[in-house]
């Protein structure tokens, strides 16, 4: 990750790139208001490995953060912590990609795109996911 500091674009492509290994899906807030959480494993402690060193160092930047709310995609901006929405995941994916898609249709379709996009644009080694 070229990016210095926890950048909307850096904490995006960490989104992104924890997407294409299947570490989560993109959820909104009112569907877990709604639902009483984000989907079948709401509520469940699930425990993953990242290996991937750029993600590795953005997520421990994110874990050391302090302040700005308890969600752990956030971003600096403006001097002031943002939580990550799907929205804009999603806008990112288009925008990197230039394809009109999002997190949903890439995760049907076993994340080419996202893939594809990662080298390059967001500034991530290239995914060894298929």
């Amino acid at each position: 990750m070229s990016d210095r500091g926890l950048t909307r674009r850096r904490v995006l492509a960490t989104a992104v790139c924890l997407l294409d290994l299947g570490f989560f899906r993109i959820g909104s807030d009112r569907y877990a208001e709604l639902n009483e959480g984000y989907g079948p494993k709401a509520g469940q402690e699930l425990v993953h490995t990242v290996t991937d060193p750029a993600a590795c160092r953005s997520l421990r930047a994110m874990l050391r953060r302090r302040n700005g709310g308890d969600r752990l995609l956030a971003y600096w901006e403006r001097r002031a912590w943002h939580d990550v929405s799907g929205d804009e995941v999603n806008a990112y994916l288009q925008e990197v990609s230039g394809l009109d898609i999002c997190a949903k249709d890439a995760r049907r379709a076993k994340w080419p795109c996202i893939s594809a996009t990662r080298p390059r644009s967001a500034g991530l080694p290239a995914s060894t996911h298929g």
